[in-house]
């Protein structure tokens, strides 16, 4: 147990820097986009009640190169300080847990907050956002899932080379391709989020990421460990 207590500071301390300035920065941009929605809602190409819709693409970004540096960064760093693979994986997965769901409170105060602030101002044109712990579920799931595929994706470039590296990438984009041009394949909106179909989806995304997790740890299992 405090072998894991252990881990689990080493990567708090190893990400908190980054994460709290990446924070700092979207929160910056967005107070800046409700201030330009406020005063000059026709410079901002967006729905009054989504101006926060940028931190979506924002944060998933975050995320996946967090995904990618655990695996091929810390993975290596832990071990060769005397960690165990399975500290490693179960701190690997508490912080994945941990953050995403950080990041989608984040997100989900911004969004609610924000309208919050635009329909005191008078300024909300649309319907309010999803309610509070539908939205939030749904990204939690979305970021973990996002955070599980490039931790896998980074550990299979790490044990077994550049070309099953690329062939995974070549499977992600298959799927992602299909995704988007299944029927509503992308086009979701704050509305659709709190349909029990979507509801139902991020349940099943959830269950992935336990696939996912599953999977991870019996590649890295038997990972040598190695330098570059």
């Amino acid at each position: 147990m405090a072998s894991y207590r252990n881990t689990m500071r080493f990567m708090w301390k190893d990400s908190y820097k980054a994460l709290r300035i990446f924070l700092a920065v979207l929160l910056l941009v967005d107070i800046g986009l409700l201030v330009f929605q406020v005063n000059w809602p026709h410079l901002v190409d967006n729905h009054s009640n989504n101006f926060y819709s940028s931190n979506y693409g924002a944060i998933g970004i975050f995320t996946l190169v967090s995904g990618l540096l655990t695996a091929t960064v810390t993975f290596p760093l832990m071990l060769s300080l005397g960690s165990t693979r399975k500290n490693y994986i179960a701190g690997a997965l508490s912080y994945g847990v941990l953050s995403s769901a950080g990041l989608a409170l984040f997100q989900t105060l911004v969004a609610h907050g924000g309208t919050a602030i635009l329909e005191g101002l008078g300024k909300l044109s649309e319907s309010a956002p999803t309610p509070f712990l539908t939205l939030w579920y749904t990204q939690f799931t979305i970021y973990l899932l996002i955070f599980l595929l490039f931790t896998l994706l980074g550990t299979i470039f790490y044990r077994y080379g550049t070309v099953p590296g690329l062939i995974t990438i070549a499977g992600f984009l298959f799927i992602l391709f299909f995704t988007a041009n299944a029927p509503g394949g992308t086009d979701y909106t704050d509305k659709d989020i709190s349909s029990w179909g979507f509801l139902l989806a991020a349940h099943y995304l959830l269950a992935l990421c336990v696939l996912v997790a599953a999977l991870l740890w019996l590649i890295i299992r038997k990972a040598a460990v190695r330098t570059y």
